[in-house]
């Protein structure tokens, strides 16, 4: 019985057990079945993202070998839509004002474009290396284009000056006078080359001639002029959402800050979309070939026509260390011979002709180059290390057009308060030194005894050798002493005031009233009938653009500690070379505006 039992209560055990293993075993079985078909759906969903991702790479592949053929074709369209709006346009408005602006822009692309492709080929390069091969052509190639600068310099003198208006003939003493200046004081005289001096100065005078003589260009000019007082207007928008109510047109501070931020903004985009780089390019190369300077050398005169100072330095910044004693010398040179595009804006403001401040700007390149090299004559026989001016271009700083915009607005506020900051010490400054003058002067009964009162006898005579009309010239002579001692900005904003007064005096007198007078003293002109006077009088309409001219540029003594600055900065090793050379500069810098003056006399 009990064998019975216990055999009973073994099978019962080892039945339970086979329950429990069976099971087990189906669970197994189910967990691996379960496993199993993650992996696969896994493997699957690997295979289907790497089909996807060798589809995208095909893809992306047969795009890449046929997107030059697409951008290319979209290019071609463009330009094609471009051509034919341009095209219609002109048929509308044949004959009208309205497309002058429309054909300027398209001859500036179509120079750009012309530019990039020429680029390739480099004909420059070629004709110089053409010229090097053939010396002989070389020399007679040079007497010939000598023989043409002179024939050509006096048929037009004759021509356009002599039988037309013989008296602006008095501008040439003061280009005789100013040359000769820089030649008795040059520092190698035996040195000089006069193929940069002379080719210069007929190129600044073939300018001139064109701007100011023929029609098409001239007209140009204005129409340049227009859309920067077009952008002037503009800014005002940007002026009264930044102050509000408290916006008027007469603050000095509410013309800067939206003024200089929007064309700043404005030069940061075609510097990034590279139309900036490609007329820097375009001028660099012309005016090297046409004066014979450096590429340096004529890069930067011409990239100061567009940038400030600072940035015009860094177009070359690579290239300091090669540079000469005398080509150092001339970069400093053309840094304050000329002023910058986003302040040209604010001289605008001040009621300037926006036409003739563009020429002065454009006129100035080639003086500062010529005077450069009368003052401080190249030495050594050294080759140009840099042999394409193109090379010397930066590559852009910005990565999209967004970017671009908003980087030259932010970094406008960093000179509109240097702007700001030295307009405000200059002037207190100034006012200061006219109450100590005049201080003194009482002492001993002189009565205005101030610093525009001793310019205006100082510099009289460089005034009258300007062009300018005999009853301006103390007037002048103020204005020139102001820019010299103080700065442009400054001597520009009494400009500006000069010329409201003529517009007001030709207003009264376009009513048909007579009863306006002088002063005793010859300073103010009182127009009785509107009972209003006209501080410190008027400069005639000549005048006035001959001065406009003769300030146009930074050389003072704030620019010297800008510039020397930098050139510390960058190229700390030639800090000699800068601090023997960079007070000669701003003089340079002067004359090469006054003498831009002279020649813009000449023809007005």
């Amino acid at each position: 019985m009990d064998n019975n039992q216990e055999t009973a209560a073994v099978e019962i055990e080892f039945v339970s057990f086979s329950n429990k293993a069976g099971a087990e075993e189906r669970e197994h079985t189910d967990v691996n079945t379960s496993d199993e078909c993650f992996e696969e759906d896994e493997e699957n969903d690997h295979r289907c993202i790497t089909k996807l991702y060798l589809l995208r790479t095909k893809v992306i592949a047969s795009c890449g070998k046929c997107s030059r053929v697409l951008k290319n074709a979209f290019y071609f369209i463009v330009l094609c839509l471009y051509l034919s709006y341009f095209t219609y346009a002109l048929y509308l408005h044949h004959g009208e004002n309205r497309v002058t602006g429309l054909i300027v822009i398209t001859s500036i692309l179509f120079l750009v474009l012309l530019m990039k492709g020429l680029s390739r080929f480099d004909p420059i390069d070629r004709f110089s290396l053409f010229l090097g091969r053939h010396p002989a052509l070389v020399r007679h190639s040079r007497v010939f284009i000598y023989l043409a600068c002179v024939i050509i310099t006096c048929v037009t003198l004759v021509t356009e000056v002599v039988l037309v208006q013989p008296k602006s003939l008095i501008s040439v003493t003061g280009i005789v006078a100013i040359l000769t200046i820089f030649f008795l004081t040059s520092t190698h005289p035996h040195k000089i080359s006069w193929q940069p001096v002379l080719l210069g100065l007929f190129l600044q005078y073939v300018f001139a001639l064109a701007i100011l003589r023929l029609q098409g260009i001239r007209e140009m000019f204005v129409w340049c002029g227009d859309v920067v007082k077009l952008m002037v207007q503009f800014s005002k928008a940007g002026g009264k959402f930044l102050f509000g109510s408290l916006y008027t047109n007469e603050g000095f501070v509410f013309h800067l800050i939206p003024l200089i931020a929007f064309v700043i903004a404005i030069l940061s985009i075609l510097e990034h979309l590279g139309v900036l780089h490609s007329l820097l390019r375009i001028l660099g190369r012309f005016l090297a070939f046409c004066t014979g300077a450096s590429p340096a050398e004529s890069l930067n005169a011409s990239a100061n026509i567009f940038m400030g100072p600072i940035d015009s330095l860094m177009v070359i910044r690579p290239y300091l260390k090669h540079v000469t004693e005398s080509e150092l010398h001339c970069l400093m040179a053309n840094a304050m011979s000329t002023v910058t595009g986003s302040i040209i804006g604010l001289y605008i403001s001040f009621g300037i002709s926006a036409d003739h401040l563009l020429a002065a700007s454009v006129m100035s390149a080639p003086a500062a180059l010529a005077v450069a090299k009368l003052a401080v004559p190249e030495r050594s026989n050294k080759t140009d290390v840099i042999k394409r001016t193109e090379a010397m271009i930066p590559v852009k700083r910005y990565r999209s057009v967004m970017d671009a915009f908003s980087s030259g607005a932010v970094s406008s506020f960093t000179l509109a308060g240097s702007i700001l900051a030295n307009v405000t010490a200059v002037v207190s400054f100034m006012d200061m030194i006219n109450a100590t003058l005049r201080w003194l002067g009482e002492l001993v009964n002189i009565q205005n005894f101030t610093l525009q009162w001793i310019c205006s006898y100082l510099f009289y005579p460089l005034a009258l050798s300007l062009g300018v009309d005999p009853s301006d010239g103390h007037r002048v002579a103020e204005l020139l002493g102001i820019k010299v001692f103080i700065n442009e900005l400054v001597a520009y904003a009494k400009l500006g005031d000069f010329r409201k007064n003529r517009l007001k005096f030709e207003d009264y007198i376009n009513h048909n009233y007579t009863d306006w007078y002088w002063s005793d003293t010859f300073e103010n002109v009182h127009l009785p009938t509107w009972n209003i006077t006209l501080t410190e009088g008027f400069l005639s309409a000549r005048s006035e653009v001959i001065t406009t001219y003769a300030l146009c540029g930074f050389a003072n003594f704030i620019s010297v500690g800008v510039i020397m600055g930098c050139y510390l900065v960058l190229v700390p090793h030639r800090k000699t070379v800068v601090f023997k050379y960079v007070f000669r500069s701003m003089v340079v810098g002067h004359c090469a505006s006054f003498l831009t003056a002279c020649i813009a006399g000449l023809f007005l």
